[in-house]
């Protein structure tokens, strides 16, 4: 219990931040504070202290700081920052919670972040988001919606994000995108097999 009561702490002080930031027109401090901010309720979220609520409470704040970021043409945050707010956005959907509308809200993100770090020449970055967006593609075809050709999205996305992976020699991370590929693939099958 002392991480949820820490977690509420930094909160607190977030909030309060946020406040003088606001009040001193500092951008960037404020920004990068709103976005810690959206961290802070997604991992509130995942310790199982009113999941729900506490991703709303995350997503403005992500969406804020992306805004923000957006206006001082700061790209590398703001596509950090969309892939959080993606990743609230699948945790939104885990739960059940508009899962189709919360899904292609995660994949519009995803994809976002994948043509900013795409723009700065960021492999590894590029990389991760393929695999969350994959994921994402995944998890539609898991809940039936156009199953076939979001089944083929993401081992497109998977494929792309090994092929990184492997030129930057990171066989940890590339285990679990073959690991996916080939869930991805397996249910792919089965819905071949069905529809015969």
């Amino acid at each position: 219990m002392d991480s949820q009561r820490y977690l509420q702490l930094a909160i607190q002080c977030y909030h309060q931040a946020i406040d003088i930031y606001t009040r001193l027109n500092l951008e960037e401090y404020l920004s990068g504070t709103l976005n810690n901010l959206g961290l802070t309720y997604s991992e509130l979220a995942e310790t199982g202290v009113d999941g729900v609520r506490n991703l709303e409470l995350a997503i403005p704040c992500f969406q804020k700081a992306i805004d923000i970021y957006t206006r001082l043409n700061l790209e590398k945050d703001r596509s950090c920052t969309l892939n959080n707010l993606g990743i609230a956005y699948s945790k939104l959907a885990e739960i059940d919670v508009d899962a189709v509308n919360n899904l292609g809200l995660a994949i519009t993100c995803y994809q976002q972040a994948r043509d900013i770090f795409k723009g700065l020449n960021l492999q590894k970055d590029i990389s991760s988001t393929l695999h969350k967006l994959a994921d994402a593609y995944q998890s539609l075809a898991q809940i039936d919606v156009d199953s076939k050709s979001n089944l083929e999205l993401a081992i497109t996305c998977y494929q792309q994000a090994a092929e990184i992976k492997t030129k930057l020699n990171l066989e940890k991370d590339l285990s679990s995108i073959f690991n996916n590929l080939g869930i991805a693939y397996k249910n792919l099958a089965k819905i071949g097999v069905e529809g015969k």
